[in-house]
C-alpha cells in the first residue's frame, strides 16, 4: 500500500474487526452488562427467599409501567436520531480523500466525548433555553409565539394545519437557501431556482391556502 493511502476497512479480517472492537466490547461488558447479570439474581430473593414479588409490584404499579414505556420512548428516538445524524457523517469522514482534513474532523467529533458531562449539560442548556440561540431564531420568525397563541386560543400547540404546514415548509426552503447560498457557495441558475421555489412556496402559504384548503386561520374553516 502506497504511504498515505488509506487502507480498506474490506483488508480487515474478522478476528481483527473484533480486536479493534475489544476495548469497546470490554467497557460495556464490565460498566453495563455485569452489573445487569449481578442484581438479576438479587431480583428473585424476597425475605431471603425465592420470590417474584418484586416483578408483581413491578406490574401492579401504573407508575412504573408508565416510566418504563417512556424511557423505551425515549431511547429509540435518540437512537434513530443519532443513526440518521452519525452515519452519513461517518460515511463523509470515511470517504474524504485528504488525510489531515478527516483527521481534524474526527478529533471535532470526538472532542466532546472527552468534556465533562456537566459542562456539555450547561451548554445545552444555554442554546436551547426560553432565550437561548435556538428559541431566539424560532421567536424571531414567529413560529414559537404563533403555537403558544394557538396553545392558549385553542388548547393545542400544533394542528399541522395547512397554514402551519406550508409556514414551515417555506421556513425550511430558505434556510436550505441561505445554507447553500454560503455554505456550499451556490451561485447562478441553481441559487436562483431555489430561491423561486421559496418565493413560489411563500405565495401559496399567503394566497393559495386561503382559497384553496380547509384551515383555521384563513377563509376556508372546513
Amino acid at each position: 500500500m502506497k504511504l498515505g493511502q488509506r487502507e480498506s476497512i474490506n483488508n480487515y479480517s474478522l478476528l481483527q474487526s473484533l480486536f479493534l472492537a475489544a476495548p469497546l466490547i470490554i467497557l460495556l461488558s464490565v460498566f453495563f452488562l455485569y452489573p445487569l447479570i449481578s442484581l438479576f439474581p438479587e431480583s428473585l430473593i424476597a425475605d431471603g427467599k425465592f420470590s417474584l414479588e418484586h416483578y408483581r409490584h413491578f406490574f401492579r404499579e401504573p407508575l412504573y409501567g408508565f416510566i418504563l414505556v417512556r424511557t423505551i420512548r425515549i431511547a429509540a428516538y435518540v437512537t434513530v436520531i443519532c443513526f440518521l445524524i452519525g452515519y452519513p457523517v461517518a460515511y463523509f469522514l470515511a470517504s474524504l480523500k485528504n488525510r489531515k482534513v478527516s483527521n481534524l474532523l474526527m478529533i471535532c467529533v470526538l472532542l466532546p466525548f472527552f468534556t465533562s458531562i456537566l459542562v456539555r449539560s450547561y451548554a445545552w442548556i444555554v442554546i436551547f433555553q426560553t432565550k437561548g440561540l435556538i428559541n431566539s431564531i424560532f421567536l424571531t420568525l414567529g413560529i414559537i409565539t404563533g403555537a403558544l397563541w394557538g396553545d392558549r386560543v385553542f388548547g393545542q400547540l400544533w394542528f399541522w394545519d395547512p397554514k402551519e404546514t406550508w409556514s414551515f415548509i417555506t421556513w425550511l426552503i430558505f434556510m436550505a437557501y441561505l445554507h447553500a447560498r454560503y455554505t456550499l457557495e451556490w451561485r447562478g441558475r441553481r441559487a436562483a431556482i431555489l430561491a423561486i421555489v421559496g418565493f413560489a412556496a411563500l405565495v401559496f402559504t399567503y394566497v393559495g391556502v386561503d382559497f384553496l384548503l380547509p384551515q383555521i386561520h384563513g377563509t376556508q374553516t372546513g
